[in-house]
């Protein structure tokens, strides 16, 4: 199940960028690059509020030390889920940019 949750995340991040390139180039924005990279990497901001949300209502820490490991864990997760989706919606935009204007013919 956990692989079914995680090709769907990939898919909804692959989907979700080359709707924005697609918007963002429509509006003639010449810097795509940046809404795409600040869309995708705002899924580990998203994480990261959920992890300490989880952490405020159901989690039952007594020692200082456990909650610093905590919230260490959390912010390295969510940086890495936000880089790892950064990273994969830019190479996808950059590929759709490269298929839609391959096919523009200039004369």
């Amino acid at each position: 199940m956990l692989y079914v949750v995680f090709i769907l995340f990939l898919v909804i991040v692959a989907e979700s960028a080359i709707i924005l390139n697609y918007a963002t180039l429509s509006c003639e924005e010449p810097r795509w690059w940046w809404r795409v990279w600040c869309g995708a990497a705002a899924i580990g901001v998203y994480v990261f509020v959920s992890l300490m949300l989880y952490l405020l209502f159901d989690l039952h820490i007594e020692y200082l030390t456990t909650l610093i490991s905590y919230m260490t864990a959390c912010y390295l997760a969510s940086c890495l889920v936000g880089m790892m989706a950064a990273s994969l919606a830019l190479m996808l935009a950059f590929r759709f940019n490269l298929k839609i204007y391959s096919r523009v013919k200039l004369e």
